[in-house]
């Protein structure tokens, strides 16, 4: 194999201008054909590198020769797949990819924990999601250090008898896992089937990317990436996939949030699941793709413990919100009865500061018939808490 080999060059290997290159009196260079020669030149540099680059990368991210297996309709319809094709219910396809979604420090590692114990002892997955049987499972650890995550799995209590069905990576910080490697790839896929792996979650995607020298916004690079994570998995005999990856910057609206960068990100997965934290630190999540949607819902958190558990499947951070509002409400007429309208909303601004909001607080509240309303002097309406009499 031949290699061509870089060169860098700088301004300084451009030799001094000769004679007919000098400055006119006027202080200008003239446009001479020694100049056109060095630029042309320095452009065919500039255009080997980049070939260089183009065939080295060909060289060593060739991916496995594919083996396509046909079969007519008939055959097809007459195969006996397992009758239940999940993993974990309403979360991870058996064969699929799911791709958990989450601002930093809002407890990507955390549910991955709380999924690795799920899915090494068989038991429902945040204390409600059915997992459908044991299986080994690997956690790829690409960000926390281990005396870390040794401290959190030891706290999220793994059974005994299942501890030998989870395997951890030593922690891979700093550690370049270029995928576009073939080599890179064909030893993880080795290590995956040697260990008899069945479930693959990897936390988090930002240092495969950045060892790959991808932009994390780039369609064509991210769609590359994951490919390498399907050609793994295909290898490996494990068929199935949970990578964890970082939302997008910024405040978005309730149920719009995406995660950072490419849009092919969305492309991948059979199942994407959306984790938020509002203002209280209350844990939410959701989910949208191939199986039954969760809609948005509260999830709790044990410190001592560090299990997430789903407490209130279909209660929004909008539902929180307005639960919040509507206390406030209700605290302020106890403690101001025959409080009028514009001396309620003044109350409450503590606990709401949007307008609307305040008044649908008060609307629930009095829907709720936590508190009532009179009619006062001047058109008013003065509050009192309870029911109507």
């Amino acid at each position: 194999m031949s290699v061509i080999l870089e060169h860098p060059w700088s301004w300084d290997d451009i030799p001094p201008l000769d004679d007919q290159d000098a400055p006119s009196p006027n202080g200008q260079h003239p446009r001479s054909k020694g100049h056109a020669e060095r630029v042309e030149h320095h452009a065919d540099e500039l255009r080997a590198r980049r070939e260089a680059r183009r065939l080295v990368d060909e060289e060593e991210s060739g991916l496995t020769p594919v083996q396509f297996e046909t079969v007519t309709a008939t055959e097809f319809l007459t195969i006996e797949f397992p009758a239940d094709p999940t993993v974990i219910d309403r979360f991870v396809v058996e064969g699929g990819n799911t791709l958990v979604v989450a601002p930093k420090k809002t407890g990507k590692t955390t549910l991955a924990g709380n999924l690795g114990r799920s899915l090494v002892e068989g038991v429902p997955f945040l204390g409600a999601l059915a997992c459908s049987k044991p299986r080994r499972s690997y956690l790829m650890n690409l960000e926390m250090s281990d005396p870390m995550l040794q401290g959190w799995l030891t706290d999220i209590g793994i059974h005994p008898d299942a501890r030998d069905r989870l395997v951890v990576s030593r922690n891979l910080r700093g550690r370049s896992i270029a995928l576009t490697n073939t080599t890179v790839r064909k030893e993880i896929a080795k290590q995956l089937a040697g260990d008899g792996i069945e479930v693959w979650l990897i936390d988090c995607m930002r240092p495969l990317i950045a060892a790959c020298g991808f932009s994390e916004n780039d369609n064509a690079e991210i769609s590359r990436l994951l490919l390498y994570v399907d050609e793994i998995k295909h290898e490996a005999g494990c068929h199935t996939s949970v990578g964890f990856h970082h939302a997008g910057k910024g405040e978005v609206e309730d149920g719009r949030e995406s995660g950072r960068g490419a849009s092919a990100w969305g492309d991948w997965p059979d199942v994407s699941v959306y984790l938020t934290k509002d203002k209280a630190n209350v844990r939410y999540m959701r989910t949208e793709g191939r199986l039954d949607d969760i809609p948005e819902s509260r999830l709790d958190y044990s410190y001592p413990t560090r299990r997430l558990t789903l407490a209130g499947e279909g209660e929004s951070r909008q539902d929180t919100r307005l639960n919040t509002a509507v206390a406030a409400v209700t605290e302020a007429v106890h403690e101001n009865p025959g409080i009028n309208k514009s001396g309620l909303t003044r109350a409450i601004h503590h606990a709401v500061s949007n307008t609307a909001d305040k008044d649908a607080a008060i609307s629930e509240a009095l829907r709720q018939k936590r508190i009532h309303y009179l009619p006062g002097p001047n058109r008013q309406q003065l509050h009192y808490p309870g029911p109507r009499p």
